[in-house]
């Protein structure tokens, strides 16, 4: 057994940076065996007001086991942090076998049964960054277990990518023979997200490790990202966020994904609880996929909106004989813009939607659909009650009102000269379906006489769509326009 790595900082941490040689500044616990057998990791524990992981360092806890050796668990990591974790970018030098990215991290390898499991990554925050790269994860390989990471926290953020980061023009000496290790390698952008991999290819490979998030308000944004994943037998962990507000937008993804086009372990089922509101916006998605096993099942419930543009909430089996996942959704109301609902399968069953509203919207060109392509459809079923009308209705009556007595005399007739005139004129274009949604409401403009002279005014709404204002000199008139 390994000792512990504790620290207790009154004020902050801060890890950062790499050697010449290109290997990370970090925390390590390891139980890998020098001779044949070693013990237990030990756990790293840190107590700090804020702590920062920037520039490729890590915090890692790992068990590692070569042919004929024996390794003991993993040790977990517990973070207790009063203000804000941030986790930003990557290691500069490029990747070798300590990894990429500014990271908390576990795993476990292994030939095949000879290592223990991942440890745990329990964190307590008032706060979380996750920028640039930045990443928690936690993976296995082989048939041992990967660990859980269960965070507790008031707000978290999770945006962007590496991509914009320059590495150094000279690899470190570890890079390069990390890179040697493999044919063609191409370095690919380091993603923000929080992470749980099973990656043994073998049919008997372990599962992997579940990620749970509660939390106040939880947001994601460029590509940030929250992903279970297996590569062979091992099912994929499961993903649960708890939130007031959950916020997805701009290619953001909560995702599980069962890879194997052979013996596969099935995706892991995703569960989305927000207490107000869960929004997904431009390309954003909850999904799970697998190429040839069961699809995860899907429950998003909020008490308020689930407001959907542009974005999905999919599950799906690409091959074989593998039912589509369930796709559960029960908030308050539900708005779908040019978005999907989808539980597709090949060979299996389609997944079964079911959605529960008070109110259900979906425009023209959104899709709730559950299908196979070669075996038995699912059910799609919306709950939402029909709403009558026709008691809020008033009977117009037969006679037209007569609006002179209350006509002002035009500024032409009153002042007995030229004066200005004003032209409103809709904008161009096609006009809306009947059977999508409608365009924002009418805009009021006041033009008074204290107004400054103005030659052209474009009144856009929401949808693009609007008035054009055209003025001519100056009115010596209060007039108001209404449109």
């Amino acid at each position: 057994y390994s000792g512990q790595i504790r620290i207790n900082a009154e004020e902050s941490v801060e890890l950062s940076g790499a050697s010449s040689k290109g290997w990370a500044t970090g925390m390590y616990s390891d139980s890998t065996p020098k001779i044949d057998v070693a013990g237990d990791a030990g756990g790293i524990i840190i107590n700090a007001k804020n702590l920062t992981i920037k520039e490729g360092a890590v915090i890692s806890s790992s068990t590692m086991a070569g042919a004929n050796e024996f390794s003991g668990q993993g040790g977990d990591i517990e973070l207790n942090i009063k203000e804000q974790l941030t986790i930003d970018g990557i290691n500069t030098y490029g990747e070798n076998e300590d990894g990429f990215a500014s990271a908390v991290s576990t795993r476990s390898r292994s030939e095949g049964n000879n290592a223990g499991d991942a440890g745990k990554i329990l964190i307590q925050a008032s706060s979380i960054e996750l920028t640039n790269g930045g990443q928690i994860t936690n993976s296995t390989f082989g048939q041992s277990r990967g660990g859980d990471t269960v965070i507790h926290v008031d707000s978290v953020n999770i945006t962007g990518d590496s991509s914009t980061i320059q590495l150094r023009d000279t690899p470190g000496e570890s890079q390069l023979e990390f890179q040697e290790s493999f044919e063609n390698y191409i370095q690919d952008a380091s993603i923000s997200g929080i992470y749980a991999r099973s990656e043994s290819p073998l049919p008997e490979a372990g599962e992997g490790g579940e990620i749970s998030i509660f939390a106040k308000q939880f947001d994601m944004s460029n590509s940030g990202k929250i992903s279970t994943s297996s590569a062979g037998g091992g099912k994929a962990g499961n993903i649960e966020v708890n939130a007031d507000q959950v916020h997805l937008n701009q290619h953001a993804s909560i995702s599980s994904e069962s890879e194997s086009k052979g013996v596969a372990g099935d995706a892991g089922i995703i569960t989305v609880i927000a207490t107000d509101e869960i929004q997904l916006t431009n390309m954003s998605d909850f999904t799970t996929e697998a190429i040839n096993a069961g699809g995860g099942q899907m429950t998003v419930n909020t008490k308020n909106l689930l407001y959907l543009r542009d974005s999905r909430i999919t599950t799906s089996v690409q091959i074989g004989a593998g039912d589509g996942g369930d796709i559960n959704i029960d908030p308050k109301y539900v708005s779908l813009n040019q978005s999907k609902i989808i539980a597709n399968a090949y060979e299996g069953r389609g997944g079964n939607i079911h959605i529960v509203a008070d109110r259900f919207i979906q425009s023209l060109g959104s899709i709730v659909d559950a299908s196979s392509k070669l075996g038995i459809d699912g059910t799609v079923e919306i709950i939402s009650p029909d709403v009558d009308v026709s008691s809020e209705l008033a009977v117009l009556p037969d006679n037209f009102l007569d609006a002179t007595q209350w006509a002002s005399t035009p500024c032409s007739q009153r002042l007995g000269e030229k004066v200005s005139r004003f032209v409103i004129s809709t904008r161009d274009g096609i006009p809306s379906s009947t059977g999508d949604w409608l365009a924002s409401p009418p805009v009021l403009l006041d033009y008074r006489k204290t107004t400054p002279q103005i030659s052209q005014v474009d009144i856009f709404d929401g949808f693009n769509s609007g008035y054009k204002l055209t003025a001519f000199d100056d009115c010596p008139c209060e007039q108001t326009l209404m449109q």
